[in-house]
C-alpha cells in the first residue's frame, strides 16, 4: 500500500512539474520556478484548500516520511551532479569571488528568513514557540533552500556550462 501511494505521489509530482515547467518556459522563467509553483499547487495550502479530500488521499500523513526520504536522496544526488560540473581551475581563478558570493547568499537568505519569521511568528505559532527558535528555523530553512534553488536555476539556464567554462570538460 505504501509503495503504491509513493508511486502515485511521484507520478502526480512529475506531471505537475512538467505542466508548470512548460507554462513557465513560455513566460521565459527558469525551470525551477515552474517546479516550485507545482509544489505550491500540490501542497496543502492550495490543493488542500479547495479539495482537502484529494490532498489527504494523495498525500496521507503516514506516507510523507517515505516521500521526504526519497526527496532528500534526490537533492543529494542533484547537488552531487552540480559539484561534478564545477571546474577546479575556474574555482581557483574565481575563488575569492565565489566564496564571497556564496557566503553573502547564505547570510542574506538567513537574514531575510529571520525578518520573515518576526512578521509571521504570532500568525503561525500559538505563542508556545520562542521567537528566537522560530527565527533560527526560518533563517536556516531559507539559507539552505537558497543554495539548492540557485544551483537549480544555474543548471536550468545552462549558466554552468557556457562557453567560458567549456575548457573544463576537455
Amino acid at each position: 500500500m505504501q509503495l503504491a501511494t509513493l508511486l502515485l505521489q511521484i507520478v502526480a509530482i512529475l506531471v505537475a512539474a512538467g505542466l508548470f515547467d512548460r507554462l513557465f518556459r513560455r513566460l521565459r522563467q527558469p525551470q525551477v520556478i515552474g517546479e516550485m509553483a507545482a509544489g505550491l499547487v500540490l501542497g496543502p495550502s492550495l490543493l488542500g484548500w479547495p479539495a482537502p479530500g484529494i490532498s489527504a488521499s494523495l498525500f496521507p500523513t503516514a506516507s510523507l516520511g517515505y516521500l521526504n526520504a526519497l526527496s532528500q536522496v534526490g537533492l543529494v544526488l542533484f547537488m552531487l551532479l552540480v559539484g561534478l560540473e564545477l571546474c577546479p581551475t575556474v574555482l581557483r581563478h574565481l575563488g575569492r569571488v565565489a566564496v564571497t558570493t556564496s557566503c553573502a547568499s547564505i547570510v542574506v537568505s538567513f537574514v531575510l528568513g529571520d525578518g520573515l519569521a518576526v512578521g509571521l511568528h504570532l500568525r503561525l505559532t500559538d505563542g508556545q514557540v520562542p521567537l528566537a527558535h522560530f527565527a533560527l528555523f526560518a533563517g536556516t530553512a531559507m539559507s539552505v533552500t537558497a543554495s539548492s534553488w540557485s544551483s537549480s536555476t544555474l543548471d536550468s539556464t545552462s549558466a554552468l556550462s557556457r562557453r567560458r567554462y567549456s575548457r573544463c570538460w576537455s
